[in-house]
C-alpha cells in the first residue's frame, strides 16, 4: 500500500513538474507610467473581432508593471490604463509586441502622446508609419471643413476643387501605404496596415505588396490573411 500511495505522489509531482516547466512564455513586456500610483494596467487583443484582455496588473503606489506571454510571432496588442482617480479616461495604446524584452515608459499626464517602447521592430515601423497617417488626416480633415464651407455658399467651382483635392490625398494616401507595406516587406507590420488601411485597394497593389512580402511574413497570420483577401477579391472579379 505505502508503494502505491509513494507511486501516486511521484506521479503526482512529475504532473505539477511538467506543468510549471511547460510554460513556454517567450515575450516579456515591461513598462513604467510615471505619475501612476493607482489604477490598473490591461494587455488586451482582438480575437474573433472581440477585444479580449490576456492579462492585468492593479498598480497601488507603483509604477511599473510587467506581462509575460508566449508568443509565437509579432501582433498587435493593445495597452489600456483604467485610472483609479475618479474620472473617466479611455487611455488604449496600439503596441506592435514580438518575442523578446519589451520595454515601455509614459507619463500619466499624456499617456499617449509620450508613450515609448523599445524591443519592437515592427513596433518602431509601425509609429512611423502611424505618424505619417496622422498627417494625411489632419489633411483630410481640413478639406472636408472646405468642402462642407463651398457647400454652404453653393460655390460649385469650389466644390469641384476641394473634391478633386480629396481624392488626390486618398490616392496618395493609399500609394504611401503600399509604398510602405514593399520597403518593409520583412515586418508582419506591412500586411497588417494594407489589412487595416488600404484592404478595398485595387487587387493589383494587394498582389504585389503580397508579392514582395518575406517568406516568413507570407507565413504569419497577417500574411495569410492577406493572401485570402486577395483571393476572395479575385474570385469576386471572375
Amino acid at each position: 500500500m505505502k508503494k502505491i500511495y509513494s507511486y501516486l505522489i511521484t506521479l503526482v509531482f512529475i504532473a505539477l513538474c511538467t506543468a510549471s516547466c511547460s510554460t513556454k512564455d517567450n515575450t516579456f513586456f515591461n513598462g513604467t507610467i510615471k505619475g501612476l500610483s493607482k489604477g490598473t494596467i490591461y494587455l488586451q487583443q482582438i480575437q474573433d473581432s472581440l477585444l479580449v484582455t490576456l492579462d492585468s496588473v492593479n498598480v497601488n503606489g507603483s509604477s511599473d508593471f510587467n506581462f509575460s506571454l508566449e508568443l509565437n510571432e509579432p501582433d498587435i496588442f493593445y495597452l489600456y490604463l483604467d485610472k483609479k482617480d475618479g474620472t473617466i479616461y479611455d487611455d488604449r495604446l496600439e503596441v506592435f509586441l514580438e518575442p523578446g524584452e519589451i520595454s515601455f515608459f509614459s507619463k500619466l499626464n499624456d499617456f499617449e502622446k509620450l508613450s515609448s517602447l523599445k524591443g519592437s521592430k515592427n513596433h518602431e515601423k509601425f509609429m512611423l508609419y502611424k505618424k505619417t497617417m496622422q498627417r494625411f488626416n489632419i489633411s483630410n480633415i481640413n478639406l472636408l471643413q472646405e468642402n462642407f464651407d463651398a457647400h454652404k455658399k453653393n460655390d460649385t467651382n469650389l466644390i469641384k476643387d476641394v473634391e478633386k483635392k480629396l481624392n488626390t490625398l486618398l490616392k496618395t494616401k493609399y500609394l504611401y501605404t503600399v509604398n510602405f507595406a514593399i520597403q518593409n516587406k520583412k515586418y508582419e507590420v506591412a500586411p497588417f496596415v494594407t489589412l487595416r488601411e488600404i484592404s478595398d485597394a485595387n487587387v493589383t497593389f494587394l498582389d504585389t505588396i503580397h508579392k514582395s512580402l518575406s517568406i516568413k511574413v507570407k507565413k504569419s497570420k497577417y500574411g495569410k490573411q492577406l493572401k485570402a483577401l486577395i483571393k476572395e477579391r479575385k474570385s469576386v472579379l471572375k
